[in-house]
């Protein structure tokens, strides 16, 4: 049987791995805030077309892509006319997307994702298609990079420990991901309650009250129990942590916190491995902020030990 110092040693390392690993990863999150080409383009959307908004979706999420299109590629694939993207140049404070274009090279840089990329590339004796999975992975979590910060992480994690009573709406695959924080977090006392879809919404929303969280994943598209939930907000002002890949949407404007995960493209099989990066960043915060984490993991494994008869770990 292990010793009590054993154990205490055990976890004190855990502890301090999480700690370096999350103050790594805040570090990487951190590297790089919005330039002023994207803060300007971001303060006007409230001031843009339906069309317009758009087009700004398009460009933050293929800021590298955008400097290899042109105009029509854009138009085509958008289906919006070329008047309206002449428009939304004028707009934004550029003669055209030429001009656009030539303020985005100022400020391309290589990243860290994209050096590992490189790397990666190189290896030999490797399937093609594993790489490319690989490659591609890497690519989402860069994107993601571009568009959150550590504050971000930060105030959800405080938020989430500061609410005694917690709700989580996630649809479809979302569900996958919120099941892993709910896992991780159980083990620190934190617990959320479930919001079902369709007309059993309304069972937990009259529950809901002001000093609540509720934490939504919101992909694609904003699902009619989404709406209903950023109404009710409007209505209640419970806090609202919202996980989405939506960069121009209702969502952020009323959200307290929203993380943003780039999935892929639209037209592309949506990976997960963004959204699981962010969770991971907001289980090790919260497990480094819990004031009883360790009462807790010692407590964990006492019952461990306690029925290891019956059901080894």
């Amino acid at each position: 049987m292990l010793s009590i110092g054993y154990l205490f040693s055990f976890f004190y390392f855990c502890t301090f791995y999480c700690k370096n690993l999350l103050e790594y990863s805040i570090i990487y999150i951190s590297r790089r805030d919005f330039m002023d080409l994207w803060t300007n383009i971001l303060e006007k959307h409230e001031y843009l077309t339906p069309s317009e908004v758009i087009i700004v979706d398009y460009l933050l999420k293929n800021k590298k892509d955008i400097l290899y299109v042109t105009s029509t590629d854009i138009a085509k694939q958008l289906g919006i006319s070329h008047s309206t993207l002449s428009r939304f140049w004028n707009k934004i404070g550029y003669e055209n997307i030429k001009a656009f274009k030539q303020a985005l090279k100022k400020e391309s840089n290589t990243t860290p994702a994209s050096k590992l990329k490189n790397t990666i590339s190189k290896l030999e004796n490797s399937d093609n298609s594993m790489k490319e999975i690989i490659l591609r992975d890497i690519y989402t979590i860069e994107k993601t990079l571009e568009h959150i910060t550590s504050s971000q992480i930060n105030n959800a994690a405080n938020l989430i420990l500061a609410k005694k009573k917690r709700y989580i709406y996630a649809p479809d695959v979302s569900m996958g991901i919120a099941e892993i924080l709910k896992y991780r977090l159980k083990r620190f006392g934190i617990e959320f309650f479930s919001i079902q879809g369709g007309s059993s919404i309304y069972e937990d929303l009259i529950n809901i009250s002001k000093e609540d969280l509720v934490l939504l994943f919101s992909y694609s598209k904003i699902l009619p129990e989404s709406s209903i939930l950023l109404d009710y907000k409007k209505k209640v002002n419970y806090s609202l942590i919202t996980f989405t890949d939506l960069l121009v949407s209702p969502i952020n404007d009323i959200s307290n916190i929203t993380l943003y995960n780039y999935r892929g493209d639209p037209t592309e099989y949506h990976s997960a491995i963004s959204s699981i990066s962010i969770i991971d960043c907001l289980i090790l915060k919260i497990a480094l902020c819990a004031d009883d984490y360790m009462r807790k993991m010692d407590k964990l494994n006492d019952v461990r030990n306690m029925y290891s008869n019956y059901i080894k770990r």
